[in-house]
């Protein structure tokens, strides 16, 4: 977690769910936490890093076009 200090004020910059462990359900957390934070009227970017599974599209019903392993090659 980034976390930056301002005037007193705590603001989160970034949030990383990570696990050594393949089948923790790492994508139902990380989309969770997204939505709940969208909803609270945070400005959100969920990025799936899993070039192999990418469960977070499955998750939110989207079919991108283009994912990480487009950008990176």
């Amino acid at each position: 977690m980034s976390i930056e200090q301002n005037d007193g004020n705590l603001t989160i910059r970034a949030i990383a769910v990570t696990d050594g462990k393949g089948d923790v359900d790492k994508a139902s957390v990380s989309t969770n936490l997204a939505v709940a934070m969208a909803e609270l009227g945070h400005e959100v970017m969920l990025l799936d890093a899993n070039l192999s599974l990418a469960n977070i599209a499955v998750l939110l019903s989207l079919h991108p076009k283009r994912n990480l392993s487009h950008v990176i090659q």
